[in-house]
């Protein structure tokens, strides 16, 4: 495990460094500035009421400690996975060490892992702390549960409902699981240790929220429908099991027999990812707010399950281990490789990019989006605009871009013309740019009007905006 540990962690840290930022991470980073009070910082962690406050509370922590930069963000995340491996290689005995050893080779090579590690926002700490819980819990399936176990996984299931609330939703389910198999199990003390940690959770989940709804309620931007859902849910559950799929196989083709019958720990996790799907569904239809990223937590349950599944056999044949190793890495080296690649604030630049070089006189107007419409009057959407600002100058420092200035004229030279990105923002294709760039207040020639044309990415737009000799070809 050490080796492959290893190999994790450099894996991990080198796709941090790759991967092109989200909007959401400049966001954290406008939460957790170190010059903010802490007081301030709390009344605007509690202003957020999709999410608890204990992340925001660690990044501002860090954040007088380490350089406030993305990179730096994102490898804090080096903390909750340290917690997570310390976890697995501490078990003792040799089935818990045999089940932490699958649970790992199921768990750390899964896309979802690899895609959170390299983002500063709350799901991989809450992944990881789940992932602990698991392990914790797993330790209970025998004769005499021990009280500093309770005791772990209490303050487990606390940190995780502080950290976010729909990955302890699938704490509860688990939770849930284990209540039910240590009953059928007539494991009295075991059950009223699970229910007093489901407790535990609920009460620090529900202080949370009291907190939040005292400040601004930020309306959900999703509608998603039960076809989306269902497809988001398969998804996560499909890429879960390819996290390995040389143990899925083996594990579907013979499933071990656990020695606790329908009480033991497989029994739990499988009741425990009924119960997340079954919670995650009603929600849903309750909310109609759930996307993907709401639901990775039923990863972490599909490798616990997996890994209580999995034949004991395979640990008396010399190659298996090795074989599933080497699985592992292969996966783990595919979700690096399609994260790395992954273009997601800066979709657009390589474009802009292109077109300065082509031409050093193009003038690119990075907007927020918001001047589209009456001037942000929620806190909500101030700090969307603030968060937006810091994401553009993160592209002109990180880039070869060169943004004009705030309050620059709002026209186009005639031999290179021009561009206006506007992140974050989804419109029509048949959106007549004309109209838009009236809106903004750009003076432009007649034949630029006519020669503009709208570029829509996938959450970014682009009004080009060409100079003369390209826009007699486009006519």
């Amino acid at each position: 495990m050490p080796a492959f540990f290893l190999l994790v962690v450099i894996a991990l840290c080198r796709v941090s460094a790759l991967r092109d930022p989200v909007i959401d991470e400049f966001w954290t980073m406008l939460f957790t500035e170190p010059n903010r009070t802490w007081s301030a910082g709390f009344a605007m962690w509690s202003g957020d009421t999709g999410h608890p406050p204990a992340y925001y509370a660690l990044m501002r922590a860090l954040a007088g400690i380490l350089p406030q930069s993305v990179l730096f963000g994102r490898l804090a995340n080096l903390l909750p996975l340290g917690l997570f491996l310390a976890l697995a290689s501490a078990q003792r005995g040799r089935e818990h060490r045999r089940f932490a050893f699958h649970f790992c080779l199921a768990l750390l090579p899964g896309f979802f892992v690899v895609e959170y590690f390299a983002e500063q926002r709350a799901y991989f700490a809450a992944l990881m702390v789940l992932a602990s819980l698991v392990l914790v819990l797993r330790g209970d399936f025998v004769p005499v549960p021990s009280r500093r176990r309770t005791l772990g996984a209490a303050l487990l299931a606390c940190t995780l409902a502080a950290l976010n609330y729909t990955q302890f939703l699938a704490g509860v389910a688990v939770l849930g699981g284990c209540v039910v198999a240590h009953c059928r199990g007539r494991r009295r003390q075991a059950a009223l240790g699970t229910l007093l940690v489901l407790a535990c959770g609920l009460l620090v989940m529900i202080a949370c929220l009291r907190n939040g709804a005292r400040f601004e309620t930020v309306p959900s931007p999703y509608r998603i429908d039960m076809a989306g859902f269902g497809r988001d849910l398969a998804m996560v559950i499909a890429l879960a099991c390819l996290a390995n799929p040389l143990l899925t196989i083996r594990t579907l083709r013979r499933p071990a027999h656990d020695g606790d019958g329908a009480g033991g720990f497989a029994f739990a996790m499988a009741l425990g990812l009924l119960f997340a799907v079954l919670g995650y569904t009603l929600v849903n239809l309750a909310t109609h707010v759930l996307i993907e990223r709401h639901v990775i937590a039923l990863g972490v349950l599909v490798a616990a399950l997996l890994a209580a599944l999995v034949q004991d056999r395979l640990g008396e044949k010399s190659y298996w281990p090795h074989a599933l190793v080497v699985t592992a890495l292969a996966s783990l080296s595919v979700a690096c490789l399609t994260v790395a690649g992954q273009r997601n604030f800066t979709q657009a630049v390589p474009h802009l990019v292109a077109r300065q070089k082509a031409c050093p006189q193009t003038r690119i107007f990075a907007l927020d989006p918001s001047v589209l419409g009456p001037p942000p009057q929620s806190a909500n959407a101030r700090q969307r605009v603030a968060a937006i600002a810091s994401g553009y100058a993160w592209t002109q420092a990180h880039r070869t871009l060169k943004l004009e200035p705030p309050g620059a004229p709002r026209t186009f030279p005639e031999e290179c013309g021009g561009a206006v990105w506007m992140a974050h923002l989804h419109l029509a294709p048949d959106t007549d740019p004309r109209d838009i760039l009236e809106k903004l207040g750009f003076r432009l020639a007649a034949w630029q009007a006519h020669s503009a044309r709208l570029m829509a990415f996938p959450d970014t737009v682009i009004i080009a905006v060409p100079g003369r000799a390209r826009s007699r070809e486009l006519r």
